[in-house]
């Protein structure tokens, strides 16, 4: 599957364009696409209205929704973009969204991230998301392969549909104030340690035992090289933990395979594109993923990417087997070489 470069935002101007999603912080692959994409449409003299689907209150479902549909009405947008169809109760939103949408003859467009949600999703929920999109004409916006091929496998037939990249470039004019946010500890690291290797983790996440964002991986992986890299860096880009005692676990981890001291958590929410501009790889060992915006980042600050094989990787990546250390450590290796890193066996 071809997957196109960003589009469905442009050429919209002069409109009320409502968003429902999450918006940062925290900072993470949805929260910041749906941030840039904002900007784009503010670019486009367009007036945009966001709404947060992930707020406190949809956890009282009625009241929510309440809040949502009187929100909309007062809104009365031209446009509305719904970014949250792998939260729970998403269909009940969306259904009811179709109609608020036919009364104000809005049109209603759905993005969807999640590569994973639909395999877990209920016939019910199927056949109620295929009636929104075929009976009430809501056009469909797959970010990346691995969501498209979720709708195949699921038989989900949009009418309408795209297939495109999460990746809309940042505005490098901000660059020193988010550089500014960073503590100054992190710039110490960075001065100490070379080669230097960033990865990022929306949160620590745990499905069937196994590291998600591959943690655990970056770490065996850091000790690997350690011998011919002994001055090798790797920050963790951190934005929110959850789950103390697997922190715990990769804190006890570090300091067994003996790289506790060159491993940097930057915690927060925090922008990570401009470090990128800082650091000589990028590292993203996922078990699970769909189009990820930190990869597309880098690449478009000329950083060499290092991914697993877990999805279709863009042109350029360098991928190894998910989950395989000895494979990753190889790979690593060899990136590093290429970047003109010969290591202490080669001096």
């Amino acid at each position: 599957m071809n997957v196109e470069n960003h589009s469905y935002s442009r050429n919209i101007t002069n409109k009320k364009i409502a968003i429902l999603g999450l918006y940062p912080p925290p900072f993470g692959g949805v929260s910041v696409h749906i941030q840039r994409v904002a900007d784009q449409f503010l670019q486009q003299h367009n007036k945009v209205y966001l709404f947060a689907t992930e707020q406190w209150l949809r956890r009282i479902f009625p009241l929510y929704m309440m809040k949502l549909v009187v929100w909309i009405l007062m809104k009365r947008p031209q446009y509305i973009y719904y970014h949250s169809s792998y939260l729970n109760f998403s269909i009940a939103e969306l259904v009811l969204l179709s109609f608020v949408k036919s009364l104000l003859r809005s049109s209603m467009t759905i993005v969807d991230h999640d590569c994973r949600h639909l395999y877990k999703r209920s016939d019910r929920y199927k056949r109620w998301y295929n009636w929104v999109l075929q009976w009430k004409g809501c056009a469909v916006v797959c970010i990346g392969s691995s969501t498209w091929k979720s709708y195949k496998d699921n038989g989900i037939k949009p009418p309408s549909y795209a297939v495109e990249q999460a990746f809309l470039p940042p505005v490098t004019a901000t660059t020193h104030l988010i550089l500014e946010t960073y503590p100054s500890s992190l710039f110490t690291f960075l001065r100490d340690y070379t080669p230097l290797m960033v990865v990022s983790a929306a949160h620590l996440m745990l499905i069937d035992g196994k590291d998600v964002y591959g943690l655990d991986v970056c770490i065996d992986m850091l000790a690997g090289i350690k011998a011919r890299y002994p001055d090798a860096g790797l920050i963790i880009g951190l934005p929110q933990v959850r789950d103390a005692s697997y922190l715990s676990f990769l804190q006890r981890r570090m300091k067994e395979k003996g790289v506790a001291e060159q491993i940097y958590i930057l915690y927060g929410n925090k922008e990570l594109w401009p470090l990128l501009q800082k650091v000589d790889l990028f590292v993203r060992p996922t078990l699970s993923d769909g189009d990820s915006v930190s990869v597309r980042e880098a690449l478009h600050f000329n950083v060499p990417v290092v991914a697993s094989d877990i999805v279709e990787r863009p042109v350029g990546v360098h991928c190894f087997k998910g989950g395989d250390v000895p494979e990753v450590t190889m790979t690593v290796e060899m990136v590093l070489q290429d970047c003109g890193y010969g290591g202490s066996a080669d001096t």
